[in-house]
């Protein structure tokens, strides 16, 4: 919070050391609270512990299915912004509208698309869940299961765990208009509370399916890489319309939760 006044003045590299070191805090806090009590668990260590909360592989399948989630929000949120009347739009383009340097690149609108999806891809499933890591560590790792062994409900955790990760967002909010700029209030706040805890039940389940963290913070880096793009892509008034933090990302979601609860469901039927 004491650095949030300095982040917002000077903006720049400040800005990114702050939102980076941010969102390791839950990670640094989980690592704080095992080393202190992994004797007295007797776990052997804070290896096998960070182990046992998700930080190892686990099944690799699922790294593509986070990989792949937020293209489809991304895809059905397009559809519903045309079903709602919205003008959909190529992002680089709207990006780099007024700029001189849209006559020097050699490439096709289409192609720099392409490229910039690529991109997000590669920056999203590197560098940026590198960085989001950090937070499922201790919202999807540590919390989640010890929340799970109290409680025995996935639903009511994950809820939790969304609330709180929302709620997590609020300085930023608040102070800095994350998201919000028009909404630096209330509304702001618990419209991204909503949207976190319909994401975190969708990354609870990876976590859960694959017993690992690192396809949530896949699925969370590369939705941090498209968000430039997906804010681009709808022409809006007001950022509680739009992609990927307003009513049609929060709707696209949803489809994408409800289909993933769905196979969820039937596979669990199946295999029982």
């Amino acid at each position: 919070m004491l650095l949030l006044p300095l982040a917002r003045l000077y903006g720049g590299a400040l800005l990114v050391v702050f939102s980076v070191g941010r969102m390791w805090v839950p990670a640094l806090s989980t690592i704080i609270i095992l080393s202190l009590t992994a004797s007295i668990r007797g776990e052997g260590g804070l290896r096998r512990s960070l182990k046992k909360y998700g930080l190892r592989l686990g099944k690799v399948a699922y790294i593509f299915a986070g990989a792949a989630i937020p293209y489809i929000i991304y895809g059905i949120g397009c559809l519903v912004a045309i079903a709602m009347g919205f003008q959909v739009v190529n992002p680089v383009v709207e990006a780099l509208k007024g700029k001189e340097i849209v006559e020097k690149i050699p490439l096709s609108s289409e192609a720099l698309l392409v490229l910039a999806l690529l991109n997000s891809l590669t920056i999203g499933a590197s560098v940026n869940a590198l960085v989001a890591l950090g937070e499922e560590l201790g919202w999807r790792g540590y919390l989640f299961d010890e929340l799970l062994n109290v409680t025995g409900s996935f639903y009511k955790v994950s809820i939790i765990v969304g609330i709180i990760w929302g709620v997590w967002h609020a300085p930023l909010i608040v102070f800095l208009g994350h998201n919000y700029p028009h909404h630096r209030d209330i509304v702001g706040v618990t419209f991204f509370t909503v949207l976190c805890v319909v994401w975190s039940i969708i990354l609870c389940r990876l976590k859960e399916r694959s017993e690992s963290i690192i396809p949530p913070s896949v699925m969370h880096g590369v939705l941090n890489a498209l968000g430039g793009l997906m804010i681009f892509t709808i022409r809006y008034d007001d950022e509680l319309w739009t992609l990927p933090v307003g009513v049609i990302g929060l709707l696209s979601s949803v489809i994408i939760l409800l289909l993933q609860e769905i196979l969820a469901v039937r596979r669990f039927s199946y295999i029982k």
